[in-house]
């Protein structure tokens, strides 16, 4: 049984115009500016995450304690939550030379490197700490963050087949993420998975967008879903898309080239038929 796909009814909440997409052509698909946006707006709200105060607690209950570095863990932990990553660092860095690898020094050790931008570094000790923290801290609120943080630092280095193994276990705990679906999304279309890419989208479309973020993200959906379906050769449902955007959008280009290229396609198929009449 085909699956009937989702089309919204409207766009009423959207505030156009959004940004020009990059070319690519009936079924040439291009990763999207937007998508960039989305990133960096998730990955600055994942850097906000403040340290715990009890974070070292956690540690002396459940960590990899030793006298030889108990005392700087603490030092390193009580800098963080104070804000001072520099010098949190500093100790941490201290306490993994000396051995420490514990869940919780190696997760801050990865965030520390992600707020430097140094990708490389984040993704070694977060890729550590992923199986570190779900042994010693099952309960801790990053623990089940931790490979949508994977995510987006494989996704931002253009490690797409490494990504999305993380997008799709983070999704298990956290299926409504509106981030998740999309990037992954992107990434299945990519690989050609039309079917999975559509379903995402689809869904993407259903759940509560990151708020305050402009232009409204769901007409890029739209127009990636357009042209998906087109590229599945689904020329009806492309042209509802079309009719939709253009509903609101009625100057959009790609939307008024799909339609105008479907139309152009009935109306030859009908001609066909005619002919085919007329001959028999």
């Amino acid at each position: 049984m085909t699956k009937t796909p989702f089309i919204p009814t409207t766009l009423q909440a959207m505030n156009p115009p959004t940004p020009p997409l990059k070319k690519g052509g009936k079924g040439g698909f291009a990763f999207l500016s937007l998508l960039a946006l989305l990133a960096l707006l998730t990955l600055l709200a994942l850097l906000a995450t403040p340290c715990f105060a009890d974070d070292f607690s956690l540690y002396q209950k459940s960590g990899q304690k030793s006298q030889k570095w108990d005392s700087i863990i603490k030092a390193a932990f009580q800098a963080v939550d104070a804000g001072d990553l520099q010098t949190g660092y500093v100790f941490m860095q201290k306490a993994y030379n000396m051995g420490c690898r514990d869940g919780l020094l190696l997760f801050k050790l990865g965030i520390y490197y992600e707020s430097i931008k140094n990708y490389k570094d984040a993704q070694k000790f977060l890729d550590l700490a992923s199986t570190k923290l779900a042994e010693q801290y099952p309960e801790y609120k990053e623990t089940k963050k931790i490979h949508e943080h994977l995510a987006l630092l494989y996704y931002q280095s253009d490690q797409f087949d490494k990504a999305l193994p993380e997008i799709e276990v983070a999704l298990k705990t956290s299926p409504d993420n509106f981030m998740l679906l999309f990037m992954s999304a992107q990434i299945y279309r990519s690989q050609k998975q039309y079917s999975q890419a559509i379903a995402n989208f689809e869904k993407a479309l259903t759940v509560q967008i990151p708020p305050n973020l402009k232009p409204d993200p769901r007409k890029t959906i739209l127009t990636e879903l357009m042209a998906l379906y087109y590229e599945m050769k689904d020329y009806d449902t492309c042209l509802k898309y079309a009719e939709l955007i253009l509903s609101v959008f009625p100057n959009d280009p790609k939307a008024f080239s799909y339609r105008q290229d479907i139309q152009q396609r009935k109306y030859k198929e009908r001609e066909r038929e005619a002919i085919k009449k007329i001959v028999e």
